[in-house]
């Protein structure tokens, strides 16, 4: 830390970012301190209290961001730790979103961790007392950890994240509603299943419902979403009659259902 201007930089700085300032100084040392601190706070990370569990969170957080963690055994280490703690029965909201955001840093590419990480990010979807914006944070993690992670590892639980975001279609944040949309939209490129797309096409009569609003964010995901799910189907009448739809303010939603059912 001395060395580097670590105590130097801290000065004048809020909490939050003094404990990432602190995280990058130690990284960018790499020495055996690195390895003893983490062992440490992995340890007594249950045992503290909420408040003081969080800068171990946010250090943490910022911990997943260097290559020399990995380099150094501890991903699995630091992962597991954030969520135990993130499942901890005296865990607070604010805890618990603070452990979300951190777990966004991983590289979802190894696949034994994508599994840990989307079991409990799935769960996580299922709780109605979740705020907006825990929710939002959940969503995006989770988004991310589809995007990157093997395609092998997320087809276990497409049923699953799909049966969990149906509900916020409608939800009574526009940003919750687009950020499902979205992520339905993330889930359709997996419709190769039969199975996995007749789930798919069950929301077709939802996201058709949903273009009737005002809100041009979720016009466009649903209109997304509609194309993805329709190119799964190889009919290619079908598909035209869709961006037809989307395209042409004039139909009206039984018009369409007329004219869909006879491709």
């Amino acid at each position: 830390m001395v060395m580097v201007g670590g105590w130097q930089q801290l000065r004048g700085v809020g909490f939050d970012q003094g404990v990432v300032l602190l995280a990058q100084a130690m990284t960018a040392s790499e020495g055996g301190d690195l390895f003893k601190t983490i062992h440490r706070l992995a340890s007594q990370i249950i045992r503290t209290q909420d408040c003081q569990a969080v800068p171990i969170i946010l250090f943490f957080g910022e911990l997943l961001k260097a290559p020399c963690l990995s380099e150094l055994g501890l991903t699995d280490m630091v992962i597991n730790s954030l969520i135990r703690y993130l499942c901890w029965y005296d865990s607070s909201p604010v805890s618990q979103l603070l452990c979300i955001r951190a777990l966004i840093n991983i590289d979802f590419g190894a696949k034994q961790r994508c599994w840990s990480v989307t079991d409990v990010l799935v769960s996580l979807l299922g709780n109605p007392e979740n705020s907006d914006v825990f929710t939002l944070v959940v969503l995006s993690c989770l988004q991310k950890n589809i995007f990157e992670a093997p395609a092998e590892t997320i087809r276990p639980f497409l049923n699953a994240i799909l049966s969990r975001i149906q509900p916020l279609f409608g939800a009574g944040s526009e940003q919750v509603s687009v950020e499902a949309l979205q992520t339905l939209e993330i889930l359709a490129t997996f419709g190769e299943s039969s199975d996995f797309q007749r789930q798919l096409h069950a929301n077709i009569v939802s996201l058709l419902l949903h273009l009737d609003t005002k809100s041009e964010k979720t016009i466009q995901c649903c209109s997304a979403a509609l194309q993805m799910i329709f190119s799964s189907t190889g009919s290619t009448k079908a598909c035209s009659l869709v961006e037809r739809y989307l395209e042409a303010s004039g139909w009206s939603y039984r018009n369409f259902l007329k004219r869909i059912s006879r491709q």
